[in-house]
């Protein structure tokens, strides 16, 4: 293997790694919110919010609704887990792009990969519903598409793998 320095490598060489949610799709206040109407409905009168929203960037199965079910000694089927998760990404698939999202990546030098909490199949609708399918073809890599989702960080591994020598990880927009 040959390393070049960071001067002369080619711009092809890099690659741009995006979260979905947050990031390229306006979508985290709309499943926060299908969330917590989802979840007071199968459970009146108790107040889910304050639980949910620190876990927002993770795995709904895996963190979100496995910590949920411990909060007054209230559970969750795996019947009514999927149905959730159903719910929350028709409604996140509705929200449009984060605004200026597209033109900033048209402006990035490097090729772009989506790395995401979320399932492949709402990934694949979502960003084939924006247009920004353009920019990711098939460089996409989701939860249920490694041993680890978030917060290990296996699916920007596996996006890092897909190509570069040199990556940048877009997260959040705070970031």
């Amino acid at each position: 293997m040959t390393l070049t320095s960071s001067r002369d490598a080619s711009l092809e060489d890099r690659l741009l790694i995006c979260d979905c949610d947050g990031v390229l799709i306006d979508s985290e206040a709309v499943a926060a919110h299908m969330l917590v109407t989802e979840l007071e409905a199968l459970w009146p009168g108790v107040d889910v919010e304050p639980v949910l929203l620190p876990l927002l960037d993770l795995r709904i199965e895996a963190k979100r609704c496995s910590r949920a079910p411990r909060y007054r000694g209230r559970t969750l089927t795996h019947e009514q887990i999927s149905s959730i998760r159903r719910a929350v990404e028709v409604a996140a698939m509705q929200t449009p792009t984060v605004p200026g999202i597209a033109e900033a990546l048209a402006a990035v030098p490097f090729t772009e990969a989506c790395a995401s909490n979320s399932f492949s199949s709402y990934v694949e609708s979502a960003l084939n519903c924006t247009g920004l399918v353009r920019f990711f073809g098939e460089r996409r890599f989701c939860a249920d598409m490694v041993e680890n989702p978030k917060p290990v960080l296996d699916v920007y591994l596996a996006a890092a793998r897909c190509r570069s020598i040199r990556c940048a990880v877009w997260w959040s927009r705070t970031a």
